[in-house]
């Protein structure tokens, strides 16, 4: 296995240890609506994600500015979004699974696409 794809690994396991931790939080501690619950846990895990990505997986030193970065990674980061509360909201409206299951789910299935999206489009035109 590359050595940048376990970097991924390990910043992808920190951002959703993170994730998956608020939103347990707020789905069974504050009872928030998973899908209000997934949208704020994705958005701290997304910054997270973004500034070790950068900085430890991808070695991005470029000489564009931060915030061009930082829009093209919100731009995956959304299609991402788009996509994991799709597969959430399947997963537990139409195959009845528990939502601290299927949030195991979501995040597997993207690994792959987040990984392929940053190592193509973010980190390589930054």
């Amino acid at each position: 296995m590359p050595l940048k794809f376990q970097k991924y690994l390990l910043g992808g396991a920190l951002s959703t240890g993170f994730d998956i931790t608020i939103f347990n939080l707020l789905v069974y501690f504050l009872n928030i609506n998973y899908l209000i619950s997934n949208f704020i846990s994705f958005i701290f895990a997304m910054l997270i994600a973004f500034f070790f990505h950068k900085y430890i997986t991808f070695s991005n030193i470029s000489n564009n500015s931060i915030m061009y970065t930082f829009f093209l990674f919100l731009l995956t980061s959304i299609s991402s979004l788009i996509i994991n509360s799709l597969l959430l909201y399947t997963l537990i409206t139409y195959a009845s699974l528990n939502p601290f299951i299927a949030k195991f789910i979501q995040v597997a299935i993207m690994i792959i696409y987040n990984y392929m999206l940053l190592n193509k489009f973010v980190f390589k035109l930054s």
